[in-house]
Formats: structure tokens, sequence, C-alpha cells
């Protein structure tokens, strides 16, 4: 029994480091092919003082209720010449879409819709430069999967 527990200490940490190794390839794989997304910015909460310099990011939903939608699926959009989100209707992850139509998987949280991609982190001292932002973009894959990779201003040009 003794000889067995190094081999499953080895085994699990093997397991842990691949899975991390795979969510970061994964990632990687959407911020390299992933078509880029702007999503609409309701006005969002200021910066968190006590918790540092990032910014919690609402989206825009108001296109469509969000009352009796399934608790986890796909939000599925067009995209307009600029690559701005058009919402069509939330639907379940997997069902039929139309061509031309695109997938971003969401989950319900109380009343809110959420992509898991609400929190923005910036460099200390750069809030500033963010408040202007009106877009969110968001590097999605053909299974709507995301990644978000920077905000944008009324103008669709990235905020640095």
């Amino acid at each position: 029994m003794k000889n067995i527990r190094p081999i499953l200490i080895l085994v699990n940490t093997l397991l842990v480091i691949g899975f991390v190794l795979f969510s970061v390839i994964k990632k990687e794989g959407i911020r390299n092919h992933g078509k880029l997304v702007l999503i609409p910015l309701a006005p969002q909460d200021p910066r968190s003082l006590f918790q540092g310099d990032y910014m919690i990011l609402r989206y825009d939903w108001s296109q469509i209720s969000t009352e009796n939608i399934p608790s986890r699926g796909c939000i599925v959009f067009n995209l307009s010449p600029e690559n701005v989100l058009s919402l069509v209707r939330f639907s379940e992850i997997g069902s039929e879409k139309k061509p031309g139509e695109h997938c971003l998987k969401y989950f319900k949280h109380d009343y809110d819709v959420r992509i898991g991609a609400e929190s923005f982190f910036f460099e200390e001292g750069k809030g500033e430069v963010f408040e202007e932002a009106k877009f969110a973009g968001v590097r999605v894959d053909d299974d709507g999967d995301k990644l978000l990779v920077g905000l944008y201003d009324q103008n669709k040009k990235e905020l640095k």
C-alpha cells in the first residue's frame, strides 16, 4: 500500500498538468483563430477600488427578453460588417443555426445572462482610458467558446 501512494500522487499531478495544458492550448487557439465579435456594453459598473484595477462588464442583451430562457445555452447572433453582435435569439446548445448565424455559450445567473467574460483587468493607473468603452472584443470559436481580448470605443477602435 505504501508503494502505490507515490504512483497515485504522480498520476494525479500529471492529470492536473494535462488539464491545465489542454485549457491553455484551447484558449490560445481561440485567441489566434476565433472570430472577433464586438458585443455592445450597457453602462458598466465603476472600477473596483478595493480589489484592484479592473472593470465589471455588463453586456447589453436588452434587444431580447431573457425571462424564459434555459439556464445554460447558446446566444445565437449575426455579425454586422463591422463585426458587431446582433442578437437573434437564445437557444439550447447544439440547436440548428441558419447560414450566417453564430453561437456564443452563456449561463443564466439570477436575472443576468453571463458569458464568463465579465471582468476586464488593466494596468494600474490606466482606468480613465477604458471608461470610454462601448464594446467588448471577444474572440469566439465555432463551438461558442470565447475569450475576452479587449475593449473598444464607439468608433470600434481598440482601447490600449
